[in-house]
């Protein structure tokens, strides 16, 4: 009889607990991944060379080279690129495929700046020459 007794109040209890576990997850999970967490794109510094290495660890790949753009989401970083062959270190752990996107968009526009200050350089070193001949 005793043991009826502690199976009910078992299941009851495992009834009332489920919903607040689930409401915890759901809150953690939120956190997260909630699109309000604010994102900062940023050139390395020498004070973020730990964070890309322990991004590359996490990822098991190796650092990123040369000229880096981290992506920070709430202060965390969370993603690397190297701006000289695309190379992208992201934590494994964490929803990181927007930061990925906007860091790729940022590396896409500033090759593209380049390329326009170079060649705005080059037609002022041709007009240069033609005035000159």
């Amino acid at each position: 009889m005793h043991t009826d007794l502690h199976i009910h109040l078992g299941r009851e209890r495992a009834q009332v607990a489920q919903p607040a576990a689930r409401a915890r997850r759901g809150r953690a999970a939120l956190q997260l991944s909630s699109p309000e967490a604010p994102v900062a794109l940023r050139p390395v510094r020498e004070d973020d060379q730990l964070a890309v290495e322990r991004l590359a660890t996490l990822d098991a790949r190796r650092a990123p080279q040369g000229d880096v753009l981290l992506a920070l989401v709430d202060g965390e970083p969370v993603a690397a690129l190297s701006l000289e062959d695309g190379a992208v270190v992201a934590n494994p752990f964490a929803p990181t495929a927007g930061a990925v996107e906007l860091l790729q968009v940022r590396a896409q526009r500033l090759q593209s700046a380049r390329g326009t200050a170079v060649r705005r350089a080059r037609r002022r070193w041709a007009q240069g020459r033609r005035a000159a001949a």
